[in-house]
Parts: structure tokens; C-alpha cells; sequence
């Protein structure tokens, strides 16, 4: 033990908080005691250990939506992990979402029971072509970092297959065709079309230089 009383505090019960530089090993837990001084001796607290350490960083990455699962009734929610754990080791991840409207945030997982678990798939009245705010944290035994970025997440699917192109005309050189809209945009804004021809022969498909 380090005492780190001195006679500059002594006397001077108003002087309640101390530091200390003694503690050099991180995440290891140190333990503390104090002695109390009066005219007729001395008495000893009971002991007390802290962590020498930090909260974890903050997450740098917000999360985001694992398309290949999400749609417009469920959100695969993923994250990446902290690697500075600020000493002491990474217990456990708590995701939060909003209501899809712009509400308050809600802890979905991790933050009454620990979890290392970094991805979720949201499927609780999922609004379809609503924008989800997603968020995260990391805990360890000093306590819970700051919130990660906000993930901005929309419940949509990929859009239906558009109807097949109509023929209008051709010449020697042209083919006239009408390329159909898709009339279900799975949720999202559908922001660019392409049309392709392929190579007369019944194959090898490629996109029609400059259709815009």
C-alpha cells in the first residue's frame, strides 16, 4: 500500500478527493484504504479496489443496414467492435434504435445483460420505407463509452423486376423501345434505371451506351 496522506491535507477534513501516481500497471485493480487520525489513535477503513483504466473509445463507425438481409419488414443491424478498450476488457455492446419516426432511443439488446454480440436483426413492426436511427456503445468495468455515430437505416427491399421493354419501331440503324418503370419501389426511391441489349444472338447481354 501507498500511502498518499500527507501533512500538507491532514487536519483538513474538507479535502475529500486525492490523486494518486503511484498505479502504472493498466487494468489491473488497485485497492485503496483510508486511515483516519484522531487524538486517541487511529482507525482503518475497509478496503476498497478500483480499476486503473478508462471507459472504452468511442466507436468510430456508425452502424449500418446488412442489405443482403434487410427489407421492408426487418432490419439486419451490424457494427464493428472497439479495439481500445481503455484498459480493462470489452463486457459487453448495447445497440439502440429509434421508432422509425424520428423518436427516442431504445436499448434493443446488451444493455441489462451483457453481450458481445455485434450485429441484431430487427423485426418488431418494422415500418416499411421509414428511416431507422441506429446507435452503440461498448462497456467495460470502468464503465460505458460514448455513443457511436448515428446509422441512418431504411426498411426497404430491392425493387420489383419493371415490366419488359415494348418495341416501337426500327430502321436499318435504330431500334425504338419503351423502357417501362418498375411499379413497386420496395420501400425506397428507385434513383436510376439501365437498359441492356444483348448481342442479337440470343446472349451477351451489355448496357446501351448512353441511356441515361
Amino acid at each position: 500500500m501507498t500511502e498518499i496522506d500527507s501533512l500538507a491535507i491532514r487536519n483538513k477534513p474538507w479535502i475529500t478527493q486525492h490523486k494518486t501516481t503511484a498505479p502504472t500497471i493498466l487494468g489491473a485493480i488497485y485497492i485503496f484504504q483510508v486511515e483516519a487520525y484522531n487524538i486517541n489513535g487511529q482507525t482503518w477503513s475497509e478496503s476498497a479496489g478500483f480499476v486503473f483504466g478508462s471507459v472504452p473509445s468511442t466507436p468510430s463507425d456508425a452502424p449500418v443496414s446488412d442489405l443482403t438481409v434487410s427489407s421492408s419488414s426487418q432490419l439486419r443491424i451490424t457494427y464493428l467492435g472497439v479495439t481500445q478498450n481503455g484498459g480493462s476488457p470489452i463486457i459487453s455492446y448495447s445497440l439502440e434504435l429509434d421508432d422509425g419516426n424520428g423518436g427516442n432511443f431504445e436499448a434493443l439488446y446488451g444493455d441489462q445483460v451483457n453481450t458481445m454480440t455485434l450485429s441484431f436483426t430487427y423485426k418488431s413492426n418494422v415500418l416499411k420505407s421509414h428511416t431507422y436511427r441506429a446507435r452503440y456503445r461498448a462497456l467495460n468495468s470502468v464503465g460505458w463509452s460514448s455513443y457511436s455515430p448515428i446509422g441512418y437505416l431504411i426498411a426497404a427491399s430491392v425493387p420489383n423486376a419493371p415490366p419488359a421493354p415494348q418495341f416501337v419501331s426500327a430502321t436499318s440503324s435504330t431500334i425504338k423501345v419503351i423502357v417501362p418503370r418498375t411499379l413497386e419501389n420496395g420501400g425506397s426511391v428507385v434513383s436510376s434505371y439501365s437498359l441492356f441489349i444483348d448481342d442479337g444472338l440470343g446472349g451477351n447481354f451489355s448496357p446501351v451506351i448512353g441511356y441515361d
